[in-house]
Parts: C-alpha cells; structure tokens; sequence
C-alpha cells in the first residue's frame, strides 16, 4: 500500500504581451510503503541495521521569465531544492534510507529563426544550466575510502550542461542536429 501526498503552488504574472514572470513554490512529500518490515523479510548488508523509515521530502522554489526581444525567445529560471530522508545506495553499496541534499541553480534556453528556406525556416536553439548540489548530511563511506560531508558537493551530479542546435522546420517535418 503506498500513501503520496502533493501540494503545488504555482503562479504567473503577465508582464507585457511579451513577457511573462514565473514563480512556483512547492511541496512534494512521498509516502514511503506501509508495512515494510512487517510485510517483507528484510533485505539487510552486512554492517547495517533494522531503521525507521522517514517520509521523503522535497521543497523547491523557482523563479523565472519567458518572453521574447526581437527574433529571440528566451525562458530563463532560477531555483532552490531541499530533499530530505530520500533512499540511495553510497560508494560502499549500502543503502542509505536517510540522504539529504540541497540545490541551487539556473537553466536558460533561447530559439529563434533565422531564415527562410524552400517551404520551411531555419531555427537556431541553445540551452544552459548550472546547479551547485551539495550532501546535508555527514556519513562514513569505509570501503570506498570516502566520507559524505555536510556541505560536500555531490560528485555524479554535473555542475554545467548545455547544448546548441541548428535544424529545419516546416509544418509536417522537422530536421534539427545539435
């Protein structure tokens, strides 16, 4: 039996017939199963121990704008997350059923067309993120020979991704290679 609970605020704000602002705040909890221990014989490693399982928790809050200057449209966002008694297995293959972690960061993507050509237009499209994800809990990784440090970075989550396309589209066909 699994229990979820959602509660999403969202809100938007006309700024110009072109411009568009954009907040959200919200509220994600998930219910982890009822009955875990009771129900299924536990699936225990060496070195850990029957625990209680927390309620999984994620707040985030996002702020943005979307709109278009000249050719351009761009969406741009900024935001911030916290996730709390999330499951995961360390560097040592254990599981871990109380990881918190915090999030910052910003994404922007913008288009626009560039020309005509044969029945169709040539579009440009490019996109950037950056988020700071950092570990807000200490734990001792033995095996791996490292530790979770309250404020570390997360290492398997990228700091900078972006991309760049240029393509062709008309009404019923779309050629795009970035």
């Amino acid at each position: 039996e699994l229990a979820h609970v959602k509660l999403v605020v969202d809100g938007t704000r006309s700024m110009s017939m072109r411009d568009t602002g954009m907040d959200a705040g919200r509220k994600l909890l998930l219910a982890r199963r009822l009955g875990l221990l009771a129900q299924e014989p536990p699936r225990l490693q060496n070195l850990q121990a029957i625990q209680t399982l927390e309620v999984e928790t994620l707040d985030s809050f996002e702020v943005g704008a979307r709109g278009q200057l000249g050719p351009t449209r761009y969406d741009i966002a900024a935001y911030t997350m916290k996730k709390d008694y999330f499951f995961f297995r360390d560097s040592d293959g254990l599981n871990v059923p109380n990881g918190k972690t915090d999030h910052v960061g910003f994404e922007a993507a913008f288009d626009g067309d560039l020309v005509e050509a044969g029945d169709g237009m040539v579009k440009w499209n490019a996109n950037v993120s950056w988020s700071d994800q950092t570990y807000a809990f200490n734990r001792n990784v033995v095996a791996a020979g490292e530790d979770i440090v309250d404020g570390g970075r997360i290492d398997t989550a990228p700091e900078w991704l972006g991309d760049a396309g240029l393509g062709w589209e008309n009404d019923t066909f779309s050629l795009f290679a970035s």
